[in-house]
């Protein structure tokens, strides 16, 4: 679907460009994510992403949680927004979701337009492409809140088993009572020849 994605870029330093006030200047400042061609073909789309928590003081002063989103959107255009425009040349989009699952306007138009995308590209259903991608957010934002509760337990980087690997099956087959049942009565078969053997050897 694009042609470029980066994690983590870093912005090209500021030489001079007059930006409005609250722009970030210094050297080395980066966005989360770079995408070229999500928005238009050969444009760089910079995007920052914030998980806010509703309930927090902070927020708590936003009567409408369209207005709390809003406010955290305007505040990443303020600092990026002007320097990836005219340094860049991109565009800078806030995705703002929040610890109960929740996005902003920005984040809900990025959705749209990248099942947009998968649907041109896969021939799938909108409505099953949009659910997926949706379902798979929440899972992993609620992965994350989960780790910063109670931290991360077990190996860091451990690699997921293959999909033909894993045993889905939750229902315990019948027949593998049977195949046990089987192996149980030949080891009692052969525990039993083996006694007779000794009887014999004596």
């Amino acid at each position: 679907m694009c042609k470029e994605v980066l994690i983590e870029p870093p912005l090209q330093p500021v030489t001079g460009e007059s930006l409005r006030p609250g722009t970030t200047l210094e050297d080395g400042a980066r966005l989360d994510i770079a995408a070229r061609g999500l928005w238009s073909p050969m444009e760089m789309a910079f995007f920052d992403v914030r998980v806010i928590h509703p309930e927090a003081e902070s927020n708590a002063k936003h009567k409408t949680p369209t207005k709390m989103y809003t406010s955290h959107e305007r505040e990443k255009e303020r600092k990026y927004g002007d320097r990836c425009k005219q340094i860049e040349n991109g565009t800078v989009t806030g995705l703002i979701f929040s610890t109960s699952g929740g996005m902003g306007p920005q984040a809900t138009m990025f959705l749209k337009r990248l099942a947009t995308l998968l649907v041109a590209k896969t021939g799938q259903l909108y409505s099953l492409v949009i659910a997926n991608l949706r379902r798979r957010l929440r899972f992993e934002l609620l992965k994350t809140i989960l780790i910063a509760v109670r931290g991360h337990r077990g190996r860091f980087y451990q690699k997921a088993l293959p999909i033909d690997e894993l045993d889905l099956n939750l229902v315990r087959n019948t027949n593998d009572d049977v195949d046990e049942n089987d192996e149980d009565e030949d080891e009692e078969v052969k525990d039993h020849e083996e006694g007779d053997d000794d009887d014999v050897e004596e």
